[in-house]
């Protein structure tokens, strides 16, 4: 429907966790890639060390290390073959600058943490600013607190709405969409 036509939008969000890998556009030999950066607590970061396609979460088998300007080698600031990480503009990584050459493990795998944290918190205000209202659901060990204070529409001048939910397995999942499910059906109830 157009925006104009709109009564009310809602997100659902389901994480299994916390928010740990990001999307964006690197660049290696000047060949732009629009990828995910995996979790750097995941076995593909340190073993396989390459970009995500975005869609289907398969290895690019591009190198996201050594980070730098994306240049072919010959003529590389850095000296050799680097990746570009083009949200260092926007983001930028403590105490490293342009072209940000060989940025070693424990920052980066820091950085990419705190980022994809900050990202998700944007692009939830982002949406809440447009009047969409966030569901959040939480399967397992996650944030609980990061996603109903910070993700979630929940609203502390209004506590007994709820806007977050925490599923400890997978068998409560049912309950909880059922949950969610009667919840957004009191916004139809009301333009009717």
């Amino acid at each position: 429907l157009p925006a104009n036509q709109r009564v009310k939008q809602f997100l659902v969000f389901f994480t299994a966790g916390k928010a740990d890998s990001f999307r964006d556009i690197f660049t290696q030999d000047n060949n732009d890639y629009d990828a995910v950066i995996p979790d750097p607590d995941d076995v593909g970061w340190l073993v396989v060390g390459c970009l995500r396609d975005p869609y289907d979460g398969t290895s690019m088998g591009v190198d996201f290390k050594p980070t730098g300007d994306g240049k072919p080698e010959a003529v590389s600031a850095c000296g050799n073959t680097t990746t570009e990480w083009h949200v260092f503009e926007d983001y930028p990584i403590a105490g490293y600058s342009s072209p940000y050459c060989d940025i070693s493990d424990s920052p980066l795998r820091g950085y990419v943490l705190d980022t994809a944290k900050k990202m998700t918190i944007y692009h939830a205000g982002k949406l809440k600013e447009q009047g969409i209202i966030i569901y959040c659901i939480g399967l397992g060990i996650v944030d609980g607190t990061f996603l109903k204070e910070d993700i979630s529409s929940w609203d502390p001048a209004h506590p007994e709405e709820e806007y977050y939910f925490k599923a400890p397995s997978s068998s409560e999942m049912k309950r909880i969409f059922n949950q969610v499910a009667m919840e957004i059906k009191k916004y139809v109830y009301l333009v009717q």
